[in-house]
């Protein structure tokens, strides 16, 4: 996690250096990646994109529907943490959008890519000496987003391509949808289940 942090800021600084520099840069910054970019099989030009593959690959939830949608929207936050325009703001889910406490006490950067808002407060205002690496693999672990078994969330369009359903990015923008498995990651850290919306399974 700490090489989580640190490669999210060197990424940040970088790439909104450039666009400041050269407002083209932005264009390639699209707002939903390819889909072979979100099923981790390809990385291309787009600095977020590299860093998020190398990140998810290592990091990143057991299932493929829930690696694609960590994927999607912990893309938009750093889309607009590099281009922060209104059109970007937007893109990010209301409850995934940074808090006052988050952009004004200085934290790990890390917890800003929680999904749970009452977790990132948490961890930020009790400074909990969370093991960083362990607490990230264990929600990599255990985050689910609840997508019906046997629903497609990739459908083809007109042209016979691949693209997101609509559907399932309508439920991943619902913070309902956003669980960890009480196993493991509940057991190991009964004293913050509160803060976060918990699956028996």
């Amino acid at each position: 996690m700490d090489c989580f942090c640190y490669g999210s800021l060197r990424l940040l600084l970088d790439a909104h250096v450039a666009i400041q520099q050269d407002k083209l840069d932005a264009q390639i910054y699209p707002r939903t990646p390819k889909i072979s970019n979100l099923l981790l099989l390809e990385n291309d030009t787009n600095p977020v994109i590299q860093f998020l593959g190398r990140i998810m690959k290592r990091l990143g939830p057991a299932t493929v529907v829930d690696t694609v949608a960590v994927y999607l929207i912990v893309y938009r936050l750093l889309r607009w943490r590099v281009y922060p325009v209104d059109e970007t703001y937007q893109d990010i889910p209301v409850w995934y959008r940074p808090s006052t406490l988050q952009l004004t006490q200085p934290h790990a950067l890390c917890i800003d890519f929680l999904a749970w808002p009452d977790l990132r407060e948490y961890l930020i205002s009790t400074l909990d000496p969370v093991q960083r690496v362990s607490f990230t693999k264990a929600i990599g672990e255990s985050i689910t987003v609840d997508w019906p078994s046997g629903r497609e969330y990739l459908i083809r369009n007109d042209h016979g391509e691949s693209i997101l359903n609509s559907e399932f990015e309508e439920h991943i923008y619902e913070f309902k949808n956003w669980k960890l498995r009480r196993k493991p990651w509940g057991e190991k850290y009964p004293n913050l289940t509160h803060l976060v919306n918990i699956i028996d399974e």
